[in-house]
């Protein structure tokens, strides 16, 4: 555990449009035939943690759908990276 992160955990939910290209939709439209059911918001859970001072950022994905596998981004410089 970095004790030098800060964290916040969000669930899949957005407000605004999405395109069918983004990541976040592709990924929902693939959990939601691997489970074979409608997705709810407690199903994606994402994590992005900053890292020295603020000047990187790392994503983690939550699927709580499937057993809450965890997947972790790259460290990035900005938060979408």
């Amino acid at each position: 555990v970095n004790t030098d992160a800060e964290s916040k955990w969000s669930t899949s939910t957005s407000t605004g449009r999405k395109h069918m290209d983004d990541p976040k939709t592709q990924l929902s439209q693939l959990l939601q035939k691997q489970c074979g059911r409608a997705l709810n918001k407690e199903d994606v859970v994402y994590l992005v943690s900053r890292y020295n001072q603020g000047s990187q950022y790392q994503a983690v994905v939550r699927l709580d759908c499937l057993d809450s596998r965890e997947y972790a981004g790259e460290v990035c410089t900005d938060q979408k990276g």
